[in-house]
């Protein structure tokens, strides 16, 4: 069993009990923003620049924590950053978000087709994604407070749980995270203050 954990600049860290960490790299300065492991491989999805938003979008799989290989097939969306990756089991599908609606599809995590802007996400930058494996459904959501349900990965749904948060005298929303618990059998969202 290992733990892995991976920021900016490459940084990937790993541990076999939860306390104590080694440091590793993908082996490049490109962000590790999410990571997600199935069946001995994991992917690594980010921007290409410190930091986000800006900068164009990588993925990363390994199949042993410390030799990671960038995809690079030409049908791969790289044009935005990617924020989030989850893997279905049921489905047997990996599936990235990011800004300006990019969203890119895989049954291996080394090939990827892109899922491009469905409606009615289009434009919309995604901050990250989970799978519910109790509900056999995708949720991700944006910046705004908006989360997006899909059964498949290609069909989406709108519904808002639209939160207000009160900075300096303005009501703000802003959604960083979306996870499923299986123990309380419930989506979670994670928030932080408006940049």
């Amino acid at each position: 069993t290992y733990f892995v954990a991976c920021g900016n600049n490459g940084t990937i860290i790993t541990s076999s009990n939860g306390a104590d960490w080694g440091m590793a790299s993908i082996g490049t300065s490109d962000c590790a923003f999410r990571i997600v492991y199935n069946a001995g491989r994991y992917v690594i999805v980010g921007p290409t620049s410190n930091g986000s938003p800006g900068g164009t979008g990588v993925i990363y799989t390994s199949t042993d924590r410390e030799n990671w290989q960038v995809v690079s097939a030409s049908d791969t969306p790289m044009s935005a950053a990617y924020n989030g990756v989850a893997y279905s089991p049921s489905l047997g599908k990996y599936l990235a978000v990011g800004e300006q609606g990019m969203m890119a599809l895989s049954t291996d995590g080394v090939y990827w087709t892109a899922s491009n802007q469905p409606a009615p996400i289009f434009g919309t930058s995604l901050s990250s994604i989970a799978w519910n494996p109790e509900g056999s459904v995708f949720a991700a959501c944006n910046y705004g407070g908006y989360i997006y349900n899909s059964p498949d990965g290609i069909s989406w749904s709108l519904n808002t749980i639209n939160p207000h948060i009160q900075y300096q005298g303005s009501y703000y929303t802003y959604v960083r995270r979306i996870d499923y618990d299986t123990s309380v059998h419930k989506f979670l969202v994670f928030g932080e203050s408006p940049p």
